[in-house]
């Protein structure tokens, strides 16, 4: 089985969409060969702390980590070496050709300040055009915003917002997604695709994310157009693959 370190590739391939994946479930990752109808070459980085039991598709590479979930995802965007990135959870599954379709729409746009997001399929119920958070009279916010969910983006956005270390394993993507639009920029829907779930959990709930999330994004219960405290970003270190940096959590 191959494992993988914390490399920083330096020679990147340009129009290479890399999946970036906090993974702990390998039974559900033959769930994406539907990808392999993408005319893009790409290729997806699982890092989580159980070995899968087979043999990864020639695309697929795994690294085994006991760090927290949304370090794990930044891991594996650090051992990409595609100059696009797409951060998938592994209960996912995804529309055929979305990686055709999504790379296509961001080299229309301004690759360092946009957002790409898939369409999103929740408990085969609701479709929504990714999260909307509604400005309301008497908030700060400068207007209606767009939270991101199945995002692509380039390697340089991924550099500007660095995963902040308090996330446990999720909303850290809605918290980018936010600052990218104070600062001027955007989240744009690719209607051509579609991401929905296989399982869900509440570890959203367990975690606190979402509360931190709040914490960051409102003051007495109103939105406002600015974190309120600095990004706290994870950082390389030597034993990033071991221990967690940040507000401690568990995969399950």
């Amino acid at each position: 089985m191959k494992s993988f370190a914390l490399c920083g590739i330096k020679n990147r391939n340009m129009d290479k969409i890399s999946i970036y994946c906090s993974g702990n479930r390998p039974h559900l990752w033959h769930n994406f060969r539907s990808l392999e109808d993408n005319k893009t070459e790409f290729e997806i980085i699982f890092v989580g702390d159980r070995n899968p039991d087979f043999e990864l598709l020639p695309y697929m590479k795994f690294i085994y980590s006991t760090v927290k979930p949304s370090q794990c995802s930044y891991i594996a965007a650090k051992n990409a070496d595609g100059n696009y990135l797409l951060n998938l959870n592994d209960d996912l599954i995804v529309s055929p050709h979305c990686l055709d379709n999504m790379l296509r729409l961001l080299k229309t746009l301004d690759e360092t300040s946009t957002i790409i997001s898939m369409k999103y399929f929740k408990k085969c119920l609701l479709v929504r055009n990714g999260f909307l958070v509604k400005h309301h009279p008497g908030t700060e916010m400068p207007g209606d915003m767009l939270i991101s969910t199945a995002s692509l983006t380039s390697r340089h956005f991924f550099d500007r917002y660095i995963i902040d270390k308090n996330f446990i394993g999720v909303c850290w993507d809605m918290d980018i997604s936010m600052e990218n639009n104070v600062n001027g920029g955007q989240v744009v829907i690719c209607q051509d695709t579609l991401v929905m779930d296989i399982e869900c959990t509440n570890a959203i709930k367990s975690w606190g994310d979402y509360e931190y999330f709040l914490a960051l994004w409102t003051t007495d219960g109103r939105m406002v157009c600015n974190r309120t405290s600095p990004r706290d970003p994870i950082v390389d270190s030597d034993d990033i693959l071991t221990v967690s940096q940040g507000r401690k959590g568990k995969w399950d």
